[in-house]
């Protein structure tokens, strides 16, 4: 069975979803916040073009899908992932989608830290 969105009233079928069901064990850097860490298993700041808030999820917009790291997003907390063709992710975080889009904006326009 295949996972369903619906758009535009009518359910639609998504091919090859990638969605995990179980979060990974590994410890997350505490030292970091949240959505500075999303940012960096996004690939970093230059690899983000765009970010948007969207229901229970954000779309990102990113240069190179090779260097999200996924298991980093759901060690966070992400529910799911998928992957778009046109390089476009859906990161599926639930009902804090907003507050985290919010973050997330604030850290992209802050000056670059090193860690």
């Amino acid at each position: 069975m295949g996972i369903f969105s619906k758009i535009f009233g009518q359910e639609k079928e998504i091919k090859n979803p990638i969605v995990y069901d179980e979060p990974d064990t590994l410890p997350v850097e505490h030292e970091l916040h949240t959505a500075q860490q999303y940012v960096f298993a996004m690939g970093g700041k230059e690899n983000i073009i765009s970010a948007n808030f969207n229901d229970t999820r954000i779309i990102f917009e990113v240069a190179d899908n090779k260097k999200i790291d996924e298991i980093r997003a759901r060690r966070l907390g992400a529910k799911g992932l998928i992957k778009k063709p046109d390089g476009k992710l859906h990161l599926l975080i639930g009902q804090e989608a907003q507050a985290l889009d919010a973050q997330i904006k604030e850290f992209l326009r802050s000056p670059n830290v090193s860690i």
